[in-house]
């Protein structure tokens, strides 16, 4: 347990703090979708418990690193980031 709990205090780090929408709370917000998708759905009848685990985790470390602004603002900015 105390691995699993390190890696995500290693994950929660990696997100910024100040960022309004795109922080860890945000991560746990669209883990707790998944795993409502997931239980509400009947989806662990065709998925294996590590497929399960792979979802929630993606779901937690989905933004990290983003720093909080979207593709036109690097693009306005001449951001090395913008697509």
């Amino acid at each position: 347990m105390t691995t699993f709990v390190h890696f995500i205090d290693e994950i929660k780090r990696g997100y910024d703090s100040d960022a309004p929408y795109h922080n860890s709370l945000h991560a746990f917000d669209v883990m707790h979708v998944c795993y409502l998708l997931i239980t509400k759905c009947g989806a662990e009848k065709y998925l294996e418990s590590f497929n399960i685990l792979s979802i929630l985790v993606a779901a937690l470390a989905h933004d990290l690193g983003h720093d909080g602004y979207n593709n036109t603002f690097h693009q306005q900015i001449s951001s090395e980031q913008s697509l």
